[in-house]
């Protein structure tokens, strides 16, 4: 932007000089003053126009950048909230298999207890219609909880696409802009000078 706003300022300066020294012979003292007046009053207005340019572009890239910063931040976030979410669903599935597995060590010495009583009485159609109902009652427990697992494990699973996919579209996006703010400078550089 330096290089672009001296190059201006030193073509309006020779075109001034050339102007000058054409019709210096020419020219009479007040001719002289009204057109350095001029120069004075075009310079001072490219000057400002430049200035306020240059203050434009500083803040729209200000505005970008924080913007990126937010967006950033809210996908650290999400990632944060999706790998808590994950965490959170092991330490439910350890402490569900822990209880699942005290659970059926008991379950197990109090039945073993009571078919052995009814064995010894001659009650072994209801003892096995007894382990039948309780090992019914325990798959479907596990089924319940099993279905409850991958629920929630689908849930965090499409979280964490969804994020990823947001990620890279943003990061394409960011390439994209960046590559059209170097070809923007570059063309807005180049005008002047044609």
């Amino acid at each position: 932007k330096q290089w672009y706003q001296r190059r201006v300022a030193i073509t309006a300066g020779e075109k001034f000089n050339l102007e000058m020294q054409g019709k210096e012979e020419q020219l009479q003292q007040d001719e002289k003053d009204r057109l350095l007046t001029e120069h004075k009053a075009g310079m001072s207005k490219l000057s400002q126009t430049l200035s306020t340019q240059k203050d434009s572009q500083v803040n729209n890239m200000k505005a970008r950048l924080e913007e990126r910063k937010k967006m950033k931040e809210q996908k650290l976030k999400e990632k944060q909230e999706a790998d808590l979410q994950r965490i959170r669903e092991q330490e439910e599935v350890e402490q569900f298999r822990l209880e699942d597995e005290e659970a059926r060590k008991k379950e197990k010495a109090a039945l073993t207890a009571v078919v052995h009583d009814m064995v010894d009485v001659g009650m072994d159609a209801k003892a096995q219609s007894l382990i039948h109902h309780l090992l019914s009652q325990r798959h479907l427990k596990a089924r319940i909880v099993l279905e409850k697992e991958q629920k929630s494990h689908l849930k965090t699973e499409i979280q964490q696409a969804r994020s990823d996919v947001l990620h890279e579209r943003d990061d394409r996006r960011d390439e994209i802009l960046t590559k059209k703010e170097k070809s923007t400078d570059c063309d807005s550089a180049l005008i002047p000078l044609l």
